[in-house]
């Protein structure tokens, strides 16, 4: 990667963000005057997306250096880093792939059980595009990111939930000791979904095309199965499909009296929007203030594009205006917002929308459990929609909140 390219995008990121800085403030002065210009309302949405596709454009560099140094890492290796029987097999269901030959697959299959093979219901499931298709699905939903992930063998996850204290009392040395409240322990459970997607090529494709069918069936059903998933982690009803964490219902209640189950918020008290400033920087401050100190180490905002761009606006209403959202100009480092990381995730609501919950700060990793059974398997389809060959892809997701307390949402109504 050059050296150039990198600083350019550097100064590029500096000089849209000083843009910004310009553009709001003077938003701001005529706000206080009653009247914003329709066109620096348009200019302020131009600078947010050059910001968001300067910021993209770094992480891919980063992602381009990082591959350049595994390449190199890897330039004096002799092989590919399989073993034999590994080899013979992706050589074999290659040909499966383009013809649907399979002589001697099943032999190979039961020889590379240990890779994640699985011959119990005539699926043909190759270790290597597998891998492909999971590392993929990570790349493109973000919120895999943050959250636990677990895989199981199972149709279902459990664990237990911890949500009371022991008792405790003060006693002299000679005073009755009465029994104190035990704590009680509750139970969780996820169970597994099963969500598929079917992509098409023509058999004259597969048989003439010089590019890898693996490749192609790991780009177009990871992100098909990214997006599916992604959707139903954040705003998913469980029906059929993962709860999603933005589907719970929310009070204005303390961790103490609140029911489980039920998320805490604060409200903004107008209906889609901030508020004037400074009101909407006092309720993120209330919001952040609303979380346990236990959980506040690995705490970070959770907000779509849209309403990262309204809360770059914010200030403390000072004589001097001050800007409270912070952008990174470090590829792979996220903007802040008081001091916590900025996570962008494209399925929270949009802050516009009346009692939206369209921003969460807390914990992620601790509040939200992923659950991923073994997979994804393919099954290669010829006879069903000639003269395409159907690759059925098939997968099983689980996803619900674990802990309701480690997250917080910021409610845009009154």
């Amino acid at each position: 990667m050059d050296n150039a390219q990198i600083k350019e995008q550097i100064d590029g990121l500096r000089s849209d963000w000083a843009e910004h800085l310009r553009a709001n403030t003077e938003r701001i002065r005529q706000e206080a005057k009653g009247v914003v210009d329709p066109l620096l309302r348009e200019q302020l949405d131009r600078i947010n997306e050059a910001l968001d596709k300067r910021q993209e454009a770094m992480n891919t560099i980063l992602a381009t250096v990082q591959t350049d140094v595994k390449k190199v890492a890897l330039a004096g290796a002799k092989d590919d880093g399989l073993t034999s029987d590994q080899r013979e097999y992706k050589r074999a269901f290659g040909a499966y792939m383009r013809r649907g030959r399979d002589e001697g697959l099943g032999e190979l299959q039961m020889k590379a059980m240990s890779v994640g093979s699985d011959p119990d219901g005539g699926y043909l499931v190759s270790p290597d595009t597998t891998g492909r298709i999971v590392n993929r699905m990570a790349q493109l939903t973000p919120i895999r990111q943050f959250c636990s992930q677990q895989t199981i063998t199972v149709d279902a996850l459990e664990g237990l939930k911890d949500q009371e204290d022991a008792g405790f009392s003060w006693v002299s040395e000679q005073a009755t000791r009465s029994t104190t409240t035990t704590p009680q322990l509750g139970k969780w459970e996820i169970r597994l979904h099963e969500g598929y997607c079917q992509p098409a090529a023509t058999q004259k494709l597969l048989d003439m095309a010089s590019f890898d069918p693996e490749a192609w069936l790991a780009s177009k059903v990871a992100r098909a199965g990214a997006k599916g998933s992604g959707t139903a982690f954040t705003t998913g009803d469980g029906a059929g499909k993962p709860r999603g964490f933005a589907s719970y219902t929310t009070a204005a209640t303390a961790d103490a009296s609140r029911s489980w189950g039920v998320f805490e918020h604060v409200a903004t008290g107008a209906n889609g929007s901030f508020g004037t400033d400074p009101v909407g920087l006092q309720k993120l401050m209330l919001l952040m203030s609303k979380l346990d100190e236990s959980h506040v180490a690995n705490a970070a905002f959770y907000m779509n594009r849209t309403t990262k761009w309204a809360a770059r606006g914010l200030t403390d209403a000072s004589s001097a205006g001050k800007f409270v959202f912070v952008p990174s100009f470090v590829a792979g480092v996220p903007d802040s917002l008081l001091g916590a990381p900025v996570r962008t995730l494209p399925d929270m609501a949009t802050y516009t929308t009346t009692d939206a919950l369209a921003v969460a700060y807390g914990d992620m990793e601790e509040a939200y459990q992923i659950v991923d059974g073994v997979g994804p398997r393919v099954l290669r389809d010829p006879f069903s929609s000639k003269p395409f060959v159907l690759f059925y892809t098939t997968f099983f997701f689980g996803g619900d909140v674990v802990n309701f307390n480690a997250l917080k949402f910021l409610k845009f109504g009154s």
